[in-house]
């Protein structure tokens, strides 16, 4: 009974505004209708590419708006990832400490709403739900441990990053399972050095970049950290628990042997990962690059952080601290989404004023700390009347929704894209007219402004 009460409570952000705002959700959302008009005949110049990854959450979330429309399948879909990452997480913890979770649960469930699902990159939060599944599938029964490898294939068709760092996860695991306990330390020494080797081949081989940043993601820590310095103090706070926490693990077992812990060796090599993985890589199959890679992964390093916390009794009632935290983190969530959602209301009456199939476009641009929280809220607004032009889906070719060129519903070009998104663009004779809604921030309102060939955004 209480796994379902459980469950009911996660899922509660998700229902608790007019819709889930989570940053580029609205853009897979859109697109989902877009790819409807595609299938349809509705939206020439533009058409569906065969990818096999990237794209699972784009399906699920299709099907859902078929059968209960885009409002309740947007939730569902969302709901489901929640509950995959959460119960993932929650099993993998258990199986590796053989120790009570309960008392991180609260951690577990700010994390399941932490940076990377305020983004909105939902395909990588179901691949990186559907991976620590496996890995708990790797720690369970005989037939678990032989089938676990199953779930990697639905996680592939989501993204390939979680599937990479699984994969080498459990190899690590097999190999630390078959060393004798005195070579294992040279084990992880190994494993660092691998590391090191693999970055230093993709910097050679890629147009990478590299950030001393990094350092703050290698203990997953800032998937806390969202829309403002506000939650940076709840990330410090989650910070000094963990680590008042630690003390108390430590005092219970040698450090020595505490080093021996699978666990331990994961989250070693996860943050070392993190740290040395450049966050932004240019492979040359697709326009724009692979992105965000650093925190991404940070939240890897989050669930094997609240890992090591089990293993001691006294640790694990501290943790019921994280009630009382959790309760400040959800609480700055609530207040902050109503805004976007305020906000995103107010846009879907202003584009509702001109005429269907219009090109629209709202860049908006607010000082966020971590968090680009309103660009894609116009996508989600004009579902079912407009076309927000600079939709960047079809220009970075990463995504199933692809443009043949100039076609009046999208810019296939990349550096255009970016450029209206950032009011930075000059109006071409194709695109015109344009609907350029800007907002009054002392009136709360839009201004329409129709641009013409040209005009450049003021």
């Amino acid at each position: 009974m209480r796994w379902l009460l459980a469950s009911l409570v996660l899922v509660i952000p998700c229902f608790w505004q007019g819709h889930v705002q989570a940053g580029d959700l609205g853009s897979h959302m859109y697109n989902v209708w877009l790819a409807q008009l595609i299938e349809r005949g509705q939206a020439p110049g533009l058409y569906l590419a065969p990818i096999r990854t990237n794209v699972l959450f784009d399906l699920w979330a299709a099907r859902l708006a078929e059968w209960t429309g885009f409002g309740w399948g947007e939730r569902l879909a969302v709901s489901t990832l929640v509950l995959t990452f959460f119960w993932g997480s929650w099993t993998w913890i258990r199986r590796m400490t053989h120790a009570s979770v309960w008392p991180v649960a609260p951690l577990l469930a700010m994390f399941a709403y932490g940076w990377v699902f305020h983004v909105g990159f939902m395909n990588f939060y179901w691949s990186m739900g559907l991976c620590v599944w496996a890995l708990a599938m790797a720690e369970g029964s005989l037939w678990e441990r032989r089938l676990w490898w199953v779930l990697l294939l639905p996680a592939a068709a989501a993204h390939m990053l979680p599937v990479g760092w699984a994969g080498a996860l459990w190899v690590y695991g097999q190999a630390m399972t078959r060393t004798k306990m005195r070579w294992k330390p040279w084990l992880l020494l190994g494993g660092v050095a691998l590391a090191v080797a693999a970055t230093a081949v993709l910097r050679m081989r890629y147009v990478t970049f590299w950030s001393g940043e990094q350092a703050l993601a290698m203990l997953g820590f800032d998937q806390l950290w969202l829309y403002d310095m506000k939650y940076f103090a709840v990330a410090a706070g989650f910070l000094g628990v963990w680590a008042l926490g630690l003390l108390f693990v430590l005092h219970s077992h040698w450090p020595g042997r505490l080093g021996y812990r699978k666990q331990v060796h994961y989250l070693v090599l996860t943050s070392v990962g993190v740290l040395l993985v450049p966050w932004v890589i240019h492979l040359p199959s697709f326009v724009g690059p692979l992105s965000y890679i650093t925190q991404r992964m940070s939240l890897a390093a989050a669930i094997l952080m609240c890992a090591l916390l089990p293993l001691s009794t006294r640790a694990r009632r501290l943790l019921y601290a994280g009630v009382p935290l959790a309760a400040v983190y959800f609480g700055m969530l609530y207040r902050d989404t109503a805004e976007l959602n305020d906000f995103e209301d107010r846009l879907y009456q202003a584009v509702r004023t001109v005429a269907a199939g219009s090109r629209v476009v709202a860049p908006f641009e607010k000082d966020e700390v971590r968090v680009f929280a309103y660009g894609h809220i116009v996508d989600r607004a004009c579902i079912g009347h407009c076309f927000s032009y600079a939709n960047y889906e079809a220009a970075t070719t990463q995504f199933r929704v692809r443009a043949r060129g100039p076609n009046g519903i999208v810019v296939s070009d990349n550096g255009a894209s970016l450029a209206l998104q950032t009011a930075r663009y000059t109006v071409n004779a194709e695109d015109a007219p344009l609907y350029y809604f800007r907002w009054i921030p002392a009136e709360k309102r839009f201004e329409l402004r129709v641009l013409r060939e040209g005009d450049k955004f003021q």
